[in-house]
């Protein structure tokens, strides 16, 4: 019994990691730009950042580097922790603007 137990939780536990890895390459696949190669289990996220975790910084100063990182492009691409749900940050105004233009009609 006890082993059943602990082969289910393994099994668990490496479905988890897949499904976590198998999100992250959703930008890489689609040619959006991406922070580097995001960690299990925190992400690419900035409020996630080592930095922010550990109090070093503010998780908006790991935001404006990683906004500056990515200066030429139109947008980028982060991923959140556990859930690593990717997240697209547009930077030119004029995508921004039909953004939010679009929002308006739905």
């Amino acid at each position: 019994m006890l082993f059943e137990a602990i082969v289910v939780i393994v099994a668990l536990l490496l479905s988890y990691y897949w499904n976590f890895k198998s999100k992250q390459r959703f930008w890489s696949e689609i040619g959006v730009p991406s922070p580097p190669a995001p960690s299990f289990p925190r992400g690419n996220h900035p409020s996630l950042h080592p930095d922010v975790v550990s109090g070093k910084c503010h998780d908006s100063e790991v935001m404006v580097r990683q906004y500056k990182e990515f200066e030429g492009h139109a947008f980028y691409g982060t991923y959140t922790g556990l859930t690593a749900t990717p997240i697209l940050y547009p930077r030119d105004l004029d995508l921004i603007s039909r953004i939010f233009s679009r929002a308006e009609i739905l």
